[in-house]
């Protein structure tokens, strides 16, 4: 389907049939939808689609709401389809991150307390070879210094 606007209506056509379905008014630079009865579809579908296409299509829900959808509004599925995983977008907007806790600690100036971390190795090597790093942060001044290393074993020899 596609939509086009026009100074005075607006058209929803078949992008392959070329009719055009429905047409509707503008009021005053605004195209709106009429109310449609509940047995009125919303889209016109004739595209088979994979279960994983629909989840993305309707904006990553649950697989229980995607097959509810599939069923209520008779969508065409591609033939054997299922959701094979779970997609990078559903896991993270269904992520909740925990509250952080007060420690306790307190710092009244630069370098009173400084936190430190080493990281690696690193999936990917950096241009220069670096596969460690290590971090450090003051906790007043939330102040960091990154360092990259080729080593693990670098770190206590540049910071004994």
């Amino acid at each position: 389907m596609s939509l086009e606007f026009h100074p005075t209506c607006f058209l929803i056509k078949d992008q392959r049939t070329r009719k055009t379905p429905f047409q509707g008014p503008c009021e005053n630079g605004v195209y709106p939808l009429p109310h449609l009865r509940a047995s009125t579809p919303i889209a016109i579908v004739h595209e088979r689609t994979s279960i994983n296409g629909w989840h993305q299509r309707l904006g990553h829900p649950s697989s229980k709401v995607v097959a509810r959808m599939i069923t209520s509004f008779s969508l065409p599925v591609s033939s054997n389809s299922s959701i094979s995983h779970v997609c990078d977008s559903y896991s993270i907007n269904k992520s909740h991150r925990l509250p952080f806790h007060k420690h306790g600690l307190t710092s009244s100036a630069p370098f009173d307390l400084i936190y430190t971390d080493v990281w690696g190795p690193s999936p990917q090597t950096s241009i220069q070879g670096y596969k460690y790093y290590v971090i450090f942060i003051d906790h007043f001044t939330k102040y960091v210094w990154f360092f990259p290393f080729r080593n693990k074993s670098d770190v206590k020899i540049i910071f004994p």
